[in-house]
């Protein structure tokens, strides 16, 4: 390769290395801050949405991942793959264990935070439904939590601040 190829290659590789810098730069449209999105129907109806998805899917609640713990409570369906479970020897540092107190709070915290902005649809005809449906997603994750925990913390706030949020069983 000649000297002049190679001047030209370092001078390709320069302007491609430096010219695309205008690319990287962002210029956000519009800001979705958590008072925007969530003073609006559309904007509460996607926390809700939200938090039904950690119902069934890919790891959530009605997937394999809590299946184990779910079917320890009632029969010994998963013996062979799950010894420790059949034999009532479930610990609280088990996967199952630690995956459905996880999700079953995320549920509670997207409805509490539903509900502690529902007043900025007073007048909204759907005010109702989705004062219904995040009380009744709450509602059934302190259900399911007592069943297979006992006494666990009732939290009826949004958590802002998980490092610092330890609250006690009720």
């Amino acid at each position: 390769m000649n000297k002049t190829a190679l001047y030209l290659l370092m001078i390709a590789q320069f302007i491609f290395i430096t010219g695309c810098k205008k690319c990287l730069e962002e210029n956000p449209k519009s800001i979705a801050s958590p008072q925007t999105v969530l003073s609006s129907v559309q904007g509460l109806d996607a926390a809700l949405v939200g938090a039904y998805s950690y119902f069934t899917g890919w790891s959530k609640m009605y997937s394999w991942d809590v299946l184990k713990l779910n079917e320890s409570l009632v029969d010994f369906q998963y013996a062979p793959q799950a010894p420790d479970f059949s034999n009532g020897n479930v610990l609280s540092t088990d996967y199952p264990v630690n995956f459905a107190w996880s999700n079953l709070y995320s549920i509670i915290n997207s409805a509490n935070t539903v509900l502690a902005n529902i007043s900025a649809i007073a007048n909204d005809p759907n005010k109702n439904r989705i004062d219904g449906e995040a009380k009744f997603l709450r509602g059934w994750s302190y259900f399911y939590l007592v069943q297979l925990f006992g006494d666990v913390p009732l939290v009826l706030s949004p958590v802002n601040d998980p490092a610092a949020f330890q609250p006690t069983r009720t």
